[in-house]
């Protein structure tokens, strides 16, 4: 299990009506092999607009599976995949949801001896498909992973 913060740096078309966003999210990853595993990610993420004559805030939820490759350890390659549940607030105030996807790399650290508590930063690439501004981010997530089952 994963708990880490992130910060949303929007890119393209996004960037022009948000400003950088702040989130968290948690990942529950099972193993399947010694370099891969598996699992899904659930967050929360937020980001202030602009200028707010013209749309309001957006908040989302991602749900996404995802595969994390351990390349060369203590650094990894993931991609991800699943739903964004997003919406605005305030006087625009608008939901819905996209197919959401993100790939990038990271690295793992041990903090115990044992390496059942280890540090987490990754570097993502972040979209989310809508017809209007794609919603696409550069993402660094920061966290600590635990290893509850052995």
């Amino acid at each position: 299990m994963s708990v880490a913060s992130d910060i949303l740096v929007p890119v393209s078309n996004f960037s022009d009506v948000y400003n950088t966003g702040f989130g968290g999210n948690i990942q529950g990853r099972f193993q399947i092999e010694p370099a891969l595993q598996i699992g899904l990610t659930a967050g929360f993420f937020s980001w202030a607009v602009k200028d707010r004559r013209l749309v309001s805030d957006l908040k989302g939820i991602p749900l996404r599976g995802l595969a994390k490759v351990n390349f060369a350890r203590p650094m990894y390659l993931f991609a991800e995949g699943g739903v964004f549940i997003g919406w605005t607030t305030g006087e625009f105030s608008v939901s819905r949801t996209d197919f959401n996807y993100a790939f990038g790399f990271g690295v793992e650290s041990r903090l115990s001896k044992d390496g059942d508590i280890r540090f987490d930063a990754a570097l993502r690439y972040e979209g989310v498909a809508r017809d209007a501004i794609p919603i696409n981010n550069i993402v660094l997530r920061v966290g600590v992973t635990f290893t509850l089952i052995q």
